[in-house]
């Protein structure tokens, strides 16, 4: 007998957040993967918090723009 798994995502980001770029220490990006289909950037605030950036925001099309080169 075999027993079908559902597939589901499992991307780092539940919640987005919208940051001024001054309290941001460093920044990684994560593109999409097989466990998850979309683009991700994860952000360590100076307090040493990690968020996760909205995709609406500002910053996030900048670091978007500056990883994938001038279009």
């Amino acid at each position: 007998m075999a027993f079908r798994m559902e597939r589901s995502e499992r991307c780092l980001c539940k919640k987005l957040y919208r940051i001024h770029p001054k309290k941001i220490f460093e920044w990684k990006l994560y593109s999409p993967s097989a466990s998850c289909k979309a683009y991700e950037i994860v952000v360590t605030t100076n307090a040493g918090r990690k968020m996760c950036l909205h995709p609406d925001s500002k910053l996030w099309k900048v670091i978007i723009k500056g990883e994938r080169g001038p279009i």
